[in-house]
């Protein structure tokens, strides 16, 4: 594990909220680990543009205790602006990702380094999808520079949850309204609680991308706050990814209107088949009947035209 105590950079956005700096730096309080990368419980992996021919890449290697994200935010060629790139868990329809209640908690707190200056990187959670929005879902914030390491040192970042918004442009990724000012776009307590999904992003500047995190924890908890993690339904996981994005959400009504032609073409071919065979069997009794028919006819005309034998006896 790398070590943190050279350098110990913590993100002064906490001291901006109002109470917070007393409840994060209050000795009582808790701080529930969100993942350690010496020993992930949640399967991570890596998201690139996938739309207008998005040239992005990126990649995630885990090793000695970290998750080395890396890679690069292109410019999509057909938007003309650039595309993201993303490492993350739980964000894939059918993976259920594993995190403890953050309900009670104040902030997120990573300990990170980035060995490039790059001005995109973002960290968001959760399934929200605000209304009125496209493929924008989760609470998103910035993580610039300013409130970075020095480049190439390891250090703790701090983020207060009041510095997420899900009102968030989903082509730039910059943050459209903030949660403080209008609080309908605020982190909820449901999201705190379960918050299924976790990403660091490259978005919305081209350039390199080189991140390298060991851990993500939520700081100024309960006392109280268990710090066991719990997965959410994979019925209501999936459900919430597929509410939350346009794109699984119109590979959902694809698939149910594929599935329902496969069904009614069944239903038809069966039906046919059925009616097919009912005429088969109609035509086949008919046939019988009349055969019958014409074989006791025959079998009278033969006896009418057989001559009768009278008082002949057999020996």
């Amino acid at each position: 594990m790398v070590g943190v105590a050279e350098s110990r950079q913590t993100n002064e956005l906490a001291a901006e909220s109002p109470g917070g700096p007393r409840k994060l730096d209050d000795e009582s309080s808790k701080t529930l680990i969100v993942e350690d990368f010496s020993n992930p419980r949640n399967q991570w992996r890596t998201l690139n543009d996938p739309v207008m021919g998005g040239q992005s890449y990126s990649r995630i290697k885990i090793d000695e205790g970290v998750a080395h994200f890396l890679g690069r935010c292109e410019i999509v060629p057909k938007l003309g602006a650039p595309g993201f790139v993303t490492m993350a868990t739980g964000n894939r329809f059918g993976q259920v990702s594993s995190f403890p209640d953050l309900s009670t908690c104040e902030a997120f707190e990573f300990v990170l380094k980035t060995n490039v200056d790059y001005e995109g990187y973002r960290f968001s959670f959760g399934k929200a999808h605000p209304k009125g929005g496209r493929f924008a879902y989760g609470f998103k914030s910035p993580l610039p520079m300013s409130d970075l390491p020095p480049v190439g040192e390891f250090g703790l970042v701090r983020i207060p949850f009041h510095r997420f918004s899900d009102k968030w442009n989903d082509a730039t990724g910059e943050i459209e309204v903030e949660c403080a000012d209008d609080a309908r776009f605020c982190p909820t307590k449901k999201w705190l609680r379960t918050p299924e999904q976790l990403s660091f992003w490259g978005e919305g500047v081209e350039g390199a991308v080189d991140l390298k995190i060991q851990s993500i924890s939520a700081v100024g908890c309960d006392p109280n706050a268990s710090g066991e993690a719990i997965a959410p339904s994979k019925i209501v996981s999936n459900f919430h990814s597929v509410m939350s994005n346009p794109f699984f959400l119109a590979m959902m009504l694809v698939l149910c209107l594929l599935i329902c032609s496969i069904g009614l073409s069944c239903y038809c071919c069966y039906r046919c088949g059925k009616r097919s065979r009912d005429f088969q069997t109609e035509d086949f009794e008919v046939t019988k009947l009349t055969t019958e028919n014409v074989s006791c006819e025959e079998s009278q005309v033969r006896y009418r035209d057989t001559p009768a034998i009278v008082g002949v006896e057999f020996t």
